[in-house]
């Protein structure tokens, strides 16, 4: 259940759900999410499962911009948090 108006949406996804989603978003499709429609959304996250790896959509004026993140940090300003992915990874094997 989501609260009236979710600025961030961090999800796990395992890695081949992942590339399907980043290529119907790219391509325009409506497979991506339902969920970067609400105005209130500004950033939306997907954490691979079994590879340190985020996917990050970002709201801009232009529409949503997409990042990919294999090292380093994760910034995630509407919640005034910055983490290092190897922390969110920490216990991957």
């Amino acid at each position: 259940m989501y609260p009236a108006h979710p600025s961030l949406c961090v999800r796990g996804i395992r890695g081949n759900r992942c590339r399907e989603y980043i290529t119907c978003r790219r391509e325009g499709g409506k497979g991506g999410n339902r969920d970067q429609t609400l105005e209130s959304l500004h950033m939306y996250v997907l954490l691979e499962q079994d590879t340190m790896r985020a996917e990050v959509f970002r709201r801009a004026e232009s529409g949503w911009l997409y990042e990919r993140i294999e090292n380093g940090s994760l910034r995630l300003p509407c919640a005034n948090l910055e983490v290092a992915l190897s922390d969110i990874y920490s216990r991957l094997e």
